[in-house]
């Protein structure tokens, strides 16, 4: 079974998405900061160590989502386009409450 390559539109789309992903990540990273040491007033020490916990519990989440994506059965649209059919969503949702 030979697999048919993407398309240029869904490339495309996918560098769009992973663009304003990284993008928003980084208005997070950069005014959460900004927040924590001019209004709540913590050393900068203390909001790094912050950061650090947060991107490690990040890291050790991510296992376990891909494993959780790789046990579930594969949806209408495949296995991995429905899992971020029904996630981006809730991901901008909880980003936006985040925030």
């Amino acid at each position: 079974m030979s697999k048919k390559p993407l398309s240029s539109a869904l490339k495309t789309w996918f560098g769009v998405g992973d663009f304003l992903y990284s993008l928003s990540v980084s208005f997070k990273t950069y005014y959460w900061t900004y927040f924590l040491t001019t209004v709540v007033a913590l050393p900068l020490a203390a909001v790094g160590v912050m950061n650090t916990i947060i991107n490690v519990f990040d890291f050790i989440m991510s296992f376990l989502w891909g494993a959780l994506i790789d046990a579930m059965k594969p949806g209408k649209w495949g296995r991995y386009r429905s899992m971020l059919l029904i996630m981006a969503p809730l991901i901008v949702i909880s980003i936006a409450f985040h925030l």
